[in-house]
């Protein structure tokens, strides 16, 4: 009886492992700028959704109102008083019952961004969209800028604010809202153009360097007075270079600085949470990344709404 030779089956040798191991390196080298491409591209998403939605808000109080809320003070049918531009919008953010019965150290998502690094030290309180002082502010719109051969940007309160004092504002004080105080609506405040102005930028919660509490960013807080040192604002200062994570020569933002390194000082910065963009939002809502490489004129002239000038939003020097 004849019996069928089986096939005998040859294992893998050295040689061809050392192939496949080469083909598998080769691939992974082609794919990962694929990868690292897609990861940049999704970094900040999150970011253009929420500060869409801060601007569309911005638009439903305009509407409602006939103006924008002002950095701080009093604002329609406000159940808490003065407060922050952050708080008066909340109607509009779907947090209606945060705004009846507002509660400084409460946790919004649509304020929080998951690329914070020091956020959660202080976990409620958080406000990681700042807002244009050059906007939100009569002073900032009416002292922004002057025309010399410019315009000319300028420092907005050079010496630092005075503090705020209730009894010296409201419409019967001799002051009425300022510094804080602001009346821009949509269209008529935005002369270059509300596709030209940005009204909201990214800021760190916190400089983990220093002490933080609970509920109490010490960098960004949507309860905070601008100006305070925990404002959630930008724009105070004239930029005179491209985004640094040194602030030592007013760049445009602070670009991706160190948890630790955060420049809380004022509303002088936005910050960026990537190196190479940030992730802002202008008045007709329109959300979109700006280079890190930006001119300090192109930066200013996008934050001034009334400067009768295009902003330059190309690559500076």
């Amino acid at each position: 009886m004849a019996f069928a030779r089986g096939t005998e089956r040859a294992g893998i040798t050295r040689i061809d492992f050392i192939v496949v191991c080469i083909l598998c390196g080769t691939l992974f080298l082609l794919l990962m700028p694929v990868v690292l491409t897609a990861q940049e591209k999704a970094k900040g998403q999150e970011s253009l959704e929420k500060l869409k939605k801060m601007a569309l808000a911005c638009h439903s109080a305009n509407d409602m109102y006939r103006k924008l809320p002002p950095a701080w003070g009093k604002y329609g049918q406000s159940p808490a008083g003065y407060q922050s531009v952050h708080y008066h919008l909340l109607p509009y953010l779907k947090e209606q019952d945060l705004y009846k019965k507002y509660e400084p150290s409460a946790k919004v998502s649509v304020f929080l961004c998951d690329e914070d690094p020091g956020a959660e030290k202080s976990g409620g309180g958080i406000q990681n969209y700042a807002a244009n002082l050059r906007v939100f502010t009569d002073y900032g719109v009416i002292n922004g800028f002057t025309f010399a051969g410019g315009p000319k940007f300028n420092d907005l309160f050079p010496k630092g604010a005075p503090p705020f004092d209730p009894k010296k504002s409201g419409p019967d004080g001799p002051f009425g809202d300022e510094p804080y105080g602001g009346n821009s609506r949509i269209s008529a405040t935005f002369v270059d153009g509300t596709s030209n102005t940005i009204i909201f930028g990214t800021r760190f919660a916190n400089n983990t360097s220093k002490k933080v509490e609970s509920g109490k960013p010490n960098c960004s807080a949507h309860f905070a007075l601008p100006y305070s040192g925990q404002g959630a604002f930008f724009g105070q200062l004239a930029a005179k270079t491209t985004a640094n994570a040194d602030t030592a020569e007013v760049p445009t933002f602070q670009l991706a600085p160190q948890p630790t390194k955060v420049d809380c000082s004022g509303s002088h910065y936005a910050h960026s949470f990537a190196a190479t963009k940030i992730p802002v939002v202008f008045a007709d809502a329109s959300a979109r990344f700006i280079s890190s490489k930006i001119s300090a004129r192109g930066w200013n002239q996008a934050l001034q709404p009334n400067d009768g000038q295009i902003p330059e939003l190309g690559e500076g020097p």
